[in-house]
C-alpha cells in the first residue's frame, strides 16, 4: 500500500481515502484509495480517476476518464482490475502519512 502511495504521489496524483474511519483507513485489509490526475486518454485531455478498493483478499482497481475538451462533466468507466490473494495468512502493513 504505501508503495502504491509513493508512486502516485511522484506522478503528481491526488489522493484521498475514500472509505476511512477519522482520516484512516478502516484496517489492513479493508480501505479505498482515490487518485486523479491530469492526463490523456484515447488521445484526448482528460482528467483521469483511479479507484483502488481492497476487501479482505480482493483488490479492485477502477479507472475512469472524465474528457476535459467537451462540455460535460461525465466520469466513462475505461478499465477495471481484479485480484484475490487467497495465500495471503497476513494483511499487507501500510504506512500513511498525513
Amino acid at each position: 500500500m504505501w508503495l502504491l502511495v509513493a508512486l502516485s504521489m511522484l506522478r503528481g496524483h491526488s489522493l484521498r481515502f475514500a472509505d476511512t474511519k477519522n482520516g484512516e483507513a478502516l484496517d489492513a485489509t479493508h480501505w479505498t484509495v482515490v487518485a486523479e490526475t491530469d492526463g490523456k486518454d484515447d488521445n484526448r485531455p482528460a482528467t483521469i480517476r483511479e479507484t483502488t478498493t481492497r476487501n479482505g483478499p480482493k483488490l479492485v482497481t477502477l479507472k475512469e476518464v472524465d474528457y476535459s475538451d467537451d462540455e460535460k462533466e461525465e466520469w466513462l468507466q475505461r478499465n477495471r482490475k481484479f485480484t484475490v490473494n487467497w495465500r495471503q495468512k497476513e494483511p499487507c502493513r501500510f504506512i500513511i502519512s498525513k
